[in-house]
């Protein structure tokens, strides 16, 4: 991660501001190239607001599946969202490269942590990358063509949006 490398020593609240401040600068700046489906999320106010049911912060990782057909590799990833009222599900277009990793905890029980925090980005030839960091340091790096974001409250009423 470029800019808010979560397992950097700790942070104070203006260093962290500022380097999430030029995070969000960055990702505008290439906003126009990122696909459509990218862009509806990753530069909402709401994405990165904690306090609201949409945001991946917080969530913890439901399933995470891989599917190859004609050729082409996507991935599907479902959370379960942080306030516990819904589903947040990425789906992965196109895939042409990926990592995911699971660090060892002192826990017994394995999991993936809560997601902590994310970036998106493009690479060198444009391919769209997103990179995330969990809780316990598990780290996660796809890149691919384009990112559909669906939220599914399990309670219509409860809704953001």
């Amino acid at each position: 991660m470029r800019y808010l490398d979560s397992s950097a020593p700790q942070v104070t609240a203006s260093v962290w501001r500022r380097l999430f401040d030029e995070y969000r600068r960055s990702l505008n700046e290439v906003a126009d190239r990122l696909p459509e489906g990218v862009r509806k999320f990753a530069i909402s106010d709401w994405y990165y607001d904690a306090s609201d049911h949409r945001c991946p912060h917080d969530s913890a990782v439901g399933s995470v599946s891989v599917t190859e057909e004609n050729g082409q590799i996507a991935i599907r990833l479902r959370l379960f969202g942080a306030f516990h009222d819904g589903e947040l599900v990425f789906d992965y277009k196109m895939v042409s490269s990926y990592q995911i990793s699971l660090r060892s905890n002192q826990f017994e029980t394995k999991t993936h942590s809560d997601w902590a925090v994310d970036e998106i980005g493009l690479s060198d030839d444009g391919s769209v990358v997103h990179e995330i960091r969990f809780v316990y340091g598990d780290q996660w790096r796809i890149e691919c063509s384009d990112i559909q974001f669906a939220w599914h409250p399990f309670d219509e009423s409860l809704t953001n949006g």
